[in-house]
């Protein structure tokens, strides 16, 4: 019997459980559109999705192609410019 179990790494990210997932949720959304036309569906404007947006990160990144720790760093932004998350669908 073989039993895996992962370890959550959301303190390591610092980022909580619920909101990091809606934001994850919402940039997977619609898998042919970009991240930030994902993110301005599910409700944050452009101007909050551009003062969050990480340095060197190319405008037309698709979700699937971005780091773990890079969703992390552009969730903490946006939550530092007020953006809060996307509500639960």
């Amino acid at each position: 019997m073989l039993r895996l179990e992962f370890a959550p790494r959301f303190a390591e990210l610092d980022v909580d459980f619920e909101g990091f997932n809606r934001l994850l949720r919402a940039s997977f959304a619609q898998k042919r559109k970009t991240l930030a036309n994902n993110l301005r569906a599910a409700g944050y404007s452009a101007e909050q999705i551009a003062a969050a947006w990480p340095a060197g990160l190319p405008a037309q990144v698709r979700a699937e192609a971005m780091p773990l720790e890079a969703m992390a760093a552009l969730y903490r932004e946006l939550a530092a410019v007020g953006a809060g998350v996307p509500a639960a669908s």
